[in-house]
């Protein structure tokens, strides 16, 4: 979001192009971002690269800076089913939203219309300090546990629900994504 915002957003801020996004409808009428600048990690797929598809004359400025927070939550849909799968019995019914995207109210309605879930905003957004000062106080015996200091530091801010009529829409668009990564492939391996 940064890349595009600093190379392509004419010197709009995060806001106003949340604002031009938030014009365009679910799916971004086509437009598919891909969102792996240097490679895929899970599962590890170090040729793709990121990329827009599905462009014609309608897209905007708007349809591309919303297709990129689309293409990083269908990512995120690929790793809830993943989660899933290997716990069939868990009820996954919210995520915790962390770090600078947690900022934003438009990228986590996004997130929660694609997943389905509640998204739950942190207040802080740099947790890895957090529970690497979490692991040394342990260390060093000034918490007993990890549990109590980490859900001390979780405050939370307004959550988002995910829109139905939204999350129907997203089910093709995030297939397209996968299918668009897995065809590609090939593609962005020739041109490194």
């Amino acid at each position: 979001m940064r890349w595009f915002r600093d190379e392509f957003g004419g010197g709009l801020s995060y806001i106003q192009l949340e604002e031009l996004a938030g014009a365009v409808e679910a799916g971004s009428e086509g437009a598919v971002f891909i969102p792996h600048f240097s490679g895929r990690v899970l599962p590890n797929n170090p040729y793709v690269k990121g990329s827009f598809i599905g462009l014609d004359w309608k897209h905007t400025k708007g349809h591309l800076f919303k297709s990129i927070m689309e293409g990083i939550a269908y990512e995120y849909r690929f790793y809830l089913s993943v989660m899933q799968k290997l716990y069939p019995s868990s009820d996954f019914q919210k995520r915790y939203a962390t770090g600078g995207g947690a900022n934003s109210d438009a990228f986590n309605q996004i997130k929660s219309d694609v997943l389905g879930l509640e998204v739950v905003p942190l207040v802080m957004s740099d947790t890895a300090l957090v529970g690497s000062a979490v692991i040394a106080g342990v260390g060093a015996k000034v918490f007993a546990d990890y549990k109590a200091p980490i859900q001390k530091s979780l405050k939370t801010r307004n959550s988002l629900h995910p829109n139905g009529v939204n999350h129907i829409a997203y089910e093709k668009y995030a297939a397209a994504y996968l299918e668009t990564i897995e065809a590609l492939t090939g593609v962005y391996a020739n041109i490194k």
